[in-house]
Parts: structure tokens; sequence; C-alpha cells
């Protein structure tokens, strides 16, 4: 039997159905709480994202997608741009690197690195962070005269010390205005604003504001009926919400 090449193209892109589908089962293993709110619509939206993003570096292999995959649900949408983040960026822009497997190994190699540090022995450093934010998610917060952006940094430094001393100072405020960024975008950039948006970048990515396994933050966005008072404060109950869910499956 002769197959012709559009038959072949058409067994490729089967080939490659099967995998996204098999990708999304594995996060309802990989990220479970997620799997639950987004369901598999949700989760074919994050796979097909997270593999468009993947083959820009030259990864078209299973195993070098499913660590890209993973690496957006735990580091944010675009954790490629994040300035909190430089190493994963030097690592796939990195053209003395020799091949996508070559390239996914050190970019595991230096995930773990990273993980170590910032989340800590059994995710004692990212559960003592989430408690200190959940706190201050419950005060009110007023700068007085104090200048804001040193304000933001010091509140993430108590928040989560062990991450910003990985990142260093440097990254830490190039993050804080890249939040500040896109509180003006969205029509947020009084203090309280601010401070959430730069929580958020922080938190789950600078690309968090169309991340597609955040969808409740677009969502909220994008509602045109909210003013800027009023985004803010349903912006914050979403988070507190979503906080205390993650609280509750990481602790």
């Amino acid at each position: 039997m002769i197959i012709r090449p559009e038959q072949m193209q058409i067994f490729s892109a089967d080939v490659e159905q099967r995998f996204l589908r098999q990708l999304v089962e594995e996060l309802h293993q990989f990220a479970p709480w997620h799997a639950a709110i987004l369901g598999d619509s949700g989760l074919e939206t994050c796979v097909q994202f997270a593999a468009r993003r993947a083959r820009r570096y030259g990864f078209t292999n299973r195993g070098p997608i499913r660590l890209y995959l993973q690496m957006v649900f735990l580091l944010g949408a675009e954790f490629d741009s994040d300035p909190l983040l430089p190493w994963a960026g030097r690592i796939l822009a990195d053209s003395s690197i020799d091949g996508q497997t070559d390239r996914a190994t050190q970019l595991y190699q230096a995930l773990g690195e990273y993980l170590t540090h910032v989340a800590g022995p059994g995710n004692r450093y990212a559960k003592d962070a989430l408690r200190r934010a959940a706190e201050e998610l419950a005060h009110d917060f007023d700068a007085g005269d104090r200048d804001l952006d040193q304000l933001v940094f010091e509140k993430l430094q108590y928040v989560y010390p062990e991450k910003c001393r990985y990142a260093g100072d440097e990254a830490v405020h190039a993050s804080i205005r890249s939040a500040q960024a896109a509180a003006g975008r969205n029509a947020a950039a009084g203090a309280r604003g601010t401070l959430l948006f730069c929580g958020l970048t922080f938190a789950v990515g600078h690309g968090f504001e169309t991340d597609p396994h955040l969808p409740w933050i677009r969502k909220t966005l994008r509602d045109p009926a909210l003013t800027e008072d009023r985004l803010v404060e349903r912006l914050s109950a979403r988070v507190k919400t979503y906080l205390a869910h993650v609280i509750t499956h990481v602790t």
C-alpha cells in the first residue's frame, strides 16, 4: 500500500491530538484542584496554549512539551519572560544549547534548584508565604505618606523572603514595575490596585492578566461594569477565595 503525503499529515495531526488529550488527562493528576475548577475544556485551552509556546523554543517532542506545560502551571503562563525567573528565559533563548532534549534537561534542572530554594523542604517556605499573604489581604491597605514602591517592596520581602532573595532586588523591582504597568492598563493604578496587582504578579506570574489557567482574573478585568474601586474590590475578593483554596490544597 502506498501512503500519500496528505495521508501522512492527517496521521501526524491525529497523533498530536491524542498526545494533547493525554496531557489533559495527566493534568488531573498533576494539578487536580486546578483541573476540578477548569474542567476538560479549560484544561484543553491550557494544553494548546503551552504547546504553542513550547514550539517557539523548538520543543516538539513529548517530554519537553510536557515539561513546558507543567511549568506554566507552576510558574505562570509567561514564565519564559518573567523578570522574577530570568534563568528560564536564559535557558530557552540560549543558542549554544544543542537540541531540545538538552534544553529541556537544563530547564528541568534549573526548575528543581529554584523549587529547592523558593518552595523549600516539603513546600514549607511556600506554605508560610501563603499564610502571610492571606494575613496581608485581610487588612485594609493605606500607604499614607510613604513611598508606594518601597512599601510594596517591603511587603513582598515580608510575605515571601525566600523568593525575593533568590530573584534578587533588581528583579523584584522589575516585577513591581511590570505590575504597575498592568494596573495602569486596567484602570487600577491607585494604591490599593497597585498593591493587589504587584501581589498577583509576584505570586502567579507577570502574565496573570491573560493566563489561561487563571480565567477568573481575565473575566474580572474585562468586566465593563466595574469602576476602579469595584474592580479592585471584586478582584481582591476573588484573590482571597483563590488563596484560601490554594492553602487548603497545598498545606
